[in-house]
C-alpha cells in the first residue's frame, strides 16, 4: 500500500523487490501472478485449512486471498480461461464464497446484482432497463456510485463491480 501511495523512496522500493517483494494492485494479482504457482498456494492453504473460503487480505499472503477474489469475479463473469476452471474444478475449487465483506456498499450491490441477475436472466438487457425506470432505490443507488466515481471516491475494484452488473451501462444515464 505504501508503494502505490508513493510513500516509499526508489531505494526502498528497489530493496523490497530485491527482497522478492511483488507490487501489486488487488485487481492485478490474478494478471501479473503464475497460475500454477498460485494454485498451489490455494491447494497448500487448502490442506492445511480444509476450506478454500480463504480471506480476500489474508494477512500471511495477501496476494493469495486477492488471487482467489478475482478468481471468482471473472469466473462469475465468464472470463476465467477454460482450463484454469477445469483445473480448479479439478480440486473442487468453492467457487462461492461464503464470506462476505461487510461493508455497506458490499452489501447493497449484492442485492442490487441478485435482483438485476434474476430479472436480467428471465428477460434480458430491457428487463432490466425496464426495472430501472420503475425501481427509483436501485435508481439512485446506481446514481451515488456515480457520483462517488465523479468526486474520485470510488475504487478501482468497486468500479469494476459496478461493470458487472448484468444489463446496466451504469455510466449512462438511466
Amino acid at each position: 500500500r505504501l508503494h502505490f501511495q508513493n510513500k516509499l523512496t526508489e531505494e526502498e522500493a528497489a530493496h523490497l523487490t530485491d527482497l522478492g517483494f511483488r507490487f501489486h494492485s488487488f485487481e492485478d494479482v490474478y494478471y501479473e501472478c503464475d497460475f500454477d504457482e498460485m494454485l498451489q498456494k490455494l491447494l497448500d492453504y487448502q490442506q492445511e485449512f480444509q476450506t478454500f473460503q480463504i480471506p480476500k487480505k489474508y494477512e500471511p499472503d495477501p496476494e493469495l486471498g486477492a488471487w482467489v477474489t478475482m478468481l471468482r469475479r471473472l469466473k462469475q463473469i465468464d472470463d476465467l480461461p477454460e482450463d484454469q476452471v477445469s483445473k480448479l474444478d479439478a480440486v473442487e475449487f468453492e467457487w462461492i464464497s461464503t464470506r462476505k465483506c461487510g461493508s455497506s456498499f458490499m452489501k447493497r450491490y449484492r442485492e442490487v446484482l441478485d435482483k438485476l441477475t434474476e430479472v436480467h436472466d428471465v428477460g434480458g438487457d430491457e428487463a432490466v432497463a425496464e426495472l430501472l425506470s420503475n425501481d427509483a432505490e436501485i435508481k439512485k443507488w446506481i446514481d451515488a456510485q456515480k457520483q462517488v466515481l465523479a468526486n474520485g471516491k470510488l475504487s478501482e475494484s468497486r468500479v469494476q463491480y459496478m461493470e458487472d452488473l448484468p444489463g446496466v451501462d451504469w455510466m449512462k444515464e438511466l
